[in-house]
């Protein structure tokens, strides 16, 4: 016998037990959500799962088999719970659990000795694989819409697992693993199977660390990026969003489609700002430039950028746009925070937006460049009575 089977359970059962301490712990410290409890849980049942079906033979067949089998399910049920809920999602569907409740009933009432032990693993394997399967696929959800490069590796880990039980469900039902119990005379197959199968367990352990660390670091980085009171955008976060447009355009300078070089900058003024601030109180004005962010943001496209450029400027970035969809969204916006500032009482003054727009290219222009242009075309605006929009003439300045 190369490996053994048992001593491979009690290693899985410690690192398992290992790990859902260190997971509670790292709940405990108060920095991350609920998420690490429903693991370090998943994690603790698991370890008591598998230390139990290692030692049948020497406690009772009810600790060993009906118990140790329906605490090592939970276990997988509750690592699918940890995931959906560190990605945010709603809780399981009251049929999944329904269907776990009833798959572990049958296994109880149709294989409760120790000699149903190949049914017995060609069920929960098929289960487990499930499970797993269901892991990956969130694993998959996290790395593509939350941006998690870590979440691959969870995907990965879950993915190979979900294999490894499929084939195992194949095998014990073929008869392939060899003895007439668990532990004794296992093929070289199996025994290698079951070794790679505690590696994965144990390194798959850490992945959700490891997300919560990149997530977490993600976060600190998009705050620093933003601006606190009105949630948009900062100097900074804008600057970045159209460095990364412009390299974009760059890797893609084989394209003739020259109007996906296109960029409109709208540069918008809270006119009367000051004089709200002065009458009605700062809390009110920091009323009104919430206000006006959500206001515009619900005008604007996907891929548009909102950026707080100053105390009462704003940018709004607009790839791909023209000067004439540019000046459509610009009046949208204008009229939506007119019809909006009724929302916010009577005031002595109304606040209105003062409008810039300038139209640039990604190859040539540097924000700094066509952000002159707008500005010009927004003083033109406060010249003309304020309250309305201007265009720069393409690639010069305003008169």
């Amino acid at each position: 016998m190369i490996l053994d089977i048992r001593t491979l359970y009690v290693v899985t059962a410690v690192a398992c037990l290992v790990l859902g301490v260190l997971q509670l712990v790292a709940y405990c410290t108060q920095r991350f959500e609920r998420w690490p409890a429903w693991w370090g849980l998943s994690n603790l049942l698991l370890g008591l799962g598998t230390l139990g079906v290692a030692l049948r033979g020497m406690a009772p067949d009810f600790v060993t088999v009906q118990l140790a089998n329906v605490v090592t399910v939970a276990a997988f049920l509750l690592l699918l719970v940890s995931v959906r809920a560190f990605a945010q999602r709603p809780p399981l569907p009251w049929w999944v659990v329904t269907g776990v409740v009833v798959s572990q009933v049958l296994l109880v009432a149709l294989w409760s000795t120790p000699a149903d032990f190949r049914a017995r693993i060609a069920f929960e394997s098929v289960v487990f694989a499930l499970f797993d399967s269901a892991i990956a696929v969130e694993g998959v959800r996290l790395a593509r819409r939350h941006r998690l490069k870590s979440a691959w590796l969870l995907a990965g880990c879950f993915g190979a697992t979900a294999l490894l039980f499929a084939i195992r469900a194949v095998m014990t039902s073929r008869s392939a693993i060899g003895g007439t119990t668990l532990f004794s005379s296992p093929t070289v197959t199996y025994q290698w199977m079951a070794a790679t199968g505690e590696v994965f367990i144990t390194l798959r352990g850490f992945t959700l660390l490891l997300m919560a660390a990149e997530r977490s670091h993600q976060l600190l980085f998009d705050h620093a990026q933003r601006d606190p009171l009105t949630g948009a955008l900062n100097r900074s976060g804008l600057h970045l969003s159209y460095g990364r447009l412009a390299a974009a355009r760059r890797a893609a300078r084989q394209d003739d489609d020259a109007m996906s070089g296109r960029v409109s900058l709208v540069v918008i003024d809270l006119d009367h700002f000051k004089a709200i601030n002065d009458t009605h109180g700062h809390p009110m004005g920091d009323d009104v430039l919430r206000l006006f962010a959500a206001t515009a943001n619900s005008d604007l496209r996907t891929g548009d950028t909102l950026a707080r450029y100053g105390g009462d400027e704003f940018v709004v970035l607009l790839p791909h746009t023209a000067g004439g969809e540019a000046f459509a969204i610009a009046e949208q916006i204008r009229v939506a925070f007119a019809n909006a500032t009724g929302s916010l009482g009577a005031l002595a003054v109304q606040p209105t937006l003062s409008i810039g727009i300038a139209v640039g290219s990604l190859a040539d222009d540097t924000l700094d460049t066509i952000l002159q242009r707008a500005d010009e075309a927004l003083y033109r605006s406060k010249r003309e009575g304020r309250n309305r929009v201007r265009v720069a003439a393409a690639g010069c300045h305003t008169k």
